[in-house]
């Protein structure tokens, strides 16, 4: 096998969409800087600061008061993270069996004063976003991001790192099916998921391109919402994800009569997720000297 530059993040878009289905909140762009982010019809968060009284790091825009897809923002208007808000109001209007307040990905938050649960996906060091000396120069360089870190507790101190090629990520993640305008899948600890019926997993997967370089990655939530940018798979769909190795309970979470469902998204770093196709993976060799550093990021591209 040939040197393969790693693939580059020169994007960041929300939510999946199948074919036949095409309105705005498809694989939407969402913004990259401040300034296009305004001239784009978001806004600032109220309230938002960066620091957010030590919970998470980050400057907080929406738009459309879709909590759904809440970028964050470091100190020079740069992207810097993804949170994904979601209302306790609607989690439970109907009964809900997953332990929210046992997974330690979701911080108990507030936005606007909606009660929520928050998951926060940061692109760089967090400990970088608040700080004054980083210039503008930090999107030319590497693109959307660096790295990608889930924060799993209620300070950034929390994080878990996610390694960026697939034979290294799949040591925590379990490798799964690939999706064609997706990628190939890979959930946390798919064989141990049935310990807690599927109430208690962790809900990020991580997505890969057909040479195991990170290209997104998504969220599960158990619940019905009503955000315009989450996903609603049946069964058949998270089959589609999870095979060959899908647990009973997912199904039944999302299929069973009394079960709410999910609501979930993904976030691709790539132009066109809609042409991703599938084909045996050929892992590209780990470039530089972390699996969880985008050798791009320290490259002018």
């Amino acid at each position: 096998t040939g040197f393969h530059a790693f693939v580059k993040w020169t994007s960041l878009k929300a939510t999946w969409c199948p074919g036949s289905v095409n309105n705005e909140h498809c694989f939407q762009d969402v913004p990259r800087t401040v300034a296009s982010a305004l001239r784009s019809g978001w806004r600032k968060v109220k309230g938002s600061t960066c620091h957010n009284k030590g919970a998470f790091n980050g400057f907080r825009m929406v738009k459309n008061d879709n909590y759904a897809v809440t970028p964050l923002y470091d100190r020079h208007g740069i992207i810097a993270g993804v949170q994904v808000n979601i209302l306790k109001s609607e989690l439970f209007a109907t009964p809900n069996p997953y332990k929210y307040n046992k997974v330690s990905d979701y911080l108990d938050n507030s936005i606007e004063r909606h009660p929520v649960y928050s998951l926060t996906a940061y692109f760089v060091n967090p400990t970088s976003i608040c700080d004054k000396r980083k210039k503008m120069r930090r999107l030319q360089l590497e693109g959307t991001g660096s790295r990608l870190y889930f924060q799993t507790g209620n300070t950034p101190k929390h994080l878990r790192r996610v390694p960026l090629y697939r034979n290294e990520a799949e040591k925590s993640y379990t490798s799964t099916n690939c999706v064609a305008t997706m990628g190939h899948h890979n959930y946390y600890d798919v064989p141990n998921m049935h310990l807690s019926n599927c109430t208690k997993i962790i809900p990020s997967f991580l997505l890969f391109n057909n040479n195991g370089e990170l290209h997104g990655f998504g969220q599960t939530n158990v619940g019905k919402l009503s955000s315009p940018s989450l996903e609603h798979p049946d069964g058949h769909a998270v089959k589609m994800g999870l095979d060959p190795i899908t647990p009973k309970c997912m199904l039944h979470m999302a299929d069973a009569h009394k079960s709410p469902g999910y609501s979930n998204i993904h976030f691709f770093f790539v132009d066109a997720p809609q042409s991703i196709k599938c084909e045996p993976i050929n892992q590209t060799k780990v470039v530089g000297k972390s699996i969880y550093i985008n050798p791009n990021a320290f490259v002018k591209h």
